[in-house]
């Protein structure tokens, strides 16, 4: 069966992202895991373990110049710095780069 290109292209970003996480010690296994597909509830690209044991999934999107504003305020601060963005009655979410990610758990 021939791939679309936007599924070659989501494939290429989902390595992409497994060999940088590799490089900080974090191993990243693709299980391309679909909602309903054998029974799951849930999706993930991406099964990381960490250095301390802890496992979590990934899930890779691939978007196309869809956070200007998110990089320019992480572009704007000190080098390193984690951005935290908040919602009324949602959880907190934490971005930063994956570089900064990396060095944060080594």
């Amino acid at each position: 069966m021939v791939k679309s290109r936007a599924a070659r292209l989501g494939y290429a970003d989902e390595m992409k992202v497994r060999d940088q996480l590799i490089k900080f010690g974090i191993e990243a296994v693709r299980v391309d895991r679909r909602l309903g597909q054998l029974g799951a509830d849930q999706s993930c690209d991406l099964l990381l373990k960490y250095p301390n044991g802890k496992e979590k999934p990934l899930e890779q999107k691939r978007v196309k110049g869809g956070f200007k504003t998110i990089r320019k305020w992480l572009e704007g601060a000190p080098e390193g710095s984690l951005l935290t963005v908040t919602e009324p009655n949602k959880p907190t979410l934490i971005i930063s780069t994956l570089d900064t990610h990396g060095e944060l758990i080594k």
